[in-house]
């Protein structure tokens, strides 16, 4: 491990830690995954565990790879364990106010010149940077599938956002041998401001009566040959993610395509969050 650059990554959530597995994976980097949450460390320690042995189980990886990956990540409750790295990327809750306080810290903390990326979906990468006594070196590094399974990564550049910041984040995105796409500080980047749209007006056409919700899936998975339906995507997703993140839209455009359809709002109020919770608006029980 001798001679590996630190990538810091904060938020022990599905995503930081899939993030942590990525970058662990290429096996160029030495990995400091923080949480303040003890709790959060030790979950994501098992669901990481869990997916590394599927994958075993299917003979995608074998066990050096599993041990090899594991090799490359530590974990800790200290913020200040991330002072060395040379790139920090911030996974934490999609909330403005815990995002731009992360920012904030983080001046006193790791180098002028360490790369800073947010994983954000939906919040303004400009806002965000705007919080750092250096805006010039944070970007957008935004997975719209999850990290490990996404083929292609959107990099978003904010108005503070330097070419040389932008040149550091393609590069490292190479690494972790990803396609990459270049887009501008709008809500929703490329991706998310089609999809998020989608998925809402797919609720609503099920919400309505229009079809049940498994003919919408099939149907949308037959015309755009995507492996999930709209209503599928969200409960993958999390459906308080898609809420949150819909609200964001909707705010930040005044577009009533992003404004929440009423039963997701309500699945979201009864528990039911997707796939993670066990129930969304497909039952998981049995899977989980």
């Amino acid at each position: 491990m001798k001679g590996k650059s630190m990538i810091g990554i904060i938020g022990a959530g599905n995503h930081g830690t899939l993030m942590a597995m990525l970058v662990a994976q290429s096996n160029k980097y030495n990995v400091k995954l923080v949480d303040t949450a003890e709790e959060m460390l030790s979950r994501s320690h098992m669901y990481m565990e869990n997916l590394l042995l599927k994958r075993i189980s299917k003979g995608l990886i074998d066990y050096q790879d599993y041990y090899s990956i594991f090799s490359n990540i530590s974990v800790s409750t200290d913020i200040n364990s991330i002072s060395p790295s040379e790139t920090v990327i911030e996974c934490i809750n999609e909330h403005q106010t815990s995002k731009i306080n992360l920012i904030s810290q983080l001046d006193s903390i790791i180098s002028q010149n360490t790369l800073l990326l947010t994983t954000t979906t939906s919040l303004s990468l400009t806002k965000l940077a705007a919080s750092s006594d250096n805006p010039s070196r944070v970007a957008g590094l935004h997975f719209f599938a999850l990290p490990t399974a996404s083929k292609i990564v959107e990099i978003v550049s904010g108005l503070q956002t330097s070419q040389e910041t932008i040149q550091k984040t393609i590069e490292f995105t190479e690494t972790l041998q990803k396609s990459y796409a270049l887009c501008q500080d709008f809500p929703g980047f490329i991706a998310n401001r089609i999809m998020f749209s989608f998925i809402n007006e797919s609720i609503g056409a099920f919400a309505m009566g229009v079809a049940e919700r498994s003919d919408i899936d099939k149907t949308i998975r037959s015309i755009t040959g995507m492996n999930l339906g709209p209503i599928e995507m969200a409960d993958e997703i999390g459906l308080d993610f898609v809420l949150e993140s819909l609200k964001n839209f909707h705010k930040e455009t005044g577009d009533d395509k992003y404004k929440p359809n009423p039963l997701l709002v309500n699945y979201v109020s009864a528990g039911w969050l997707g796939k993670k919770s066990g129930k969304g608006f497909y039952d998981y029980q049995n899977s989980i």
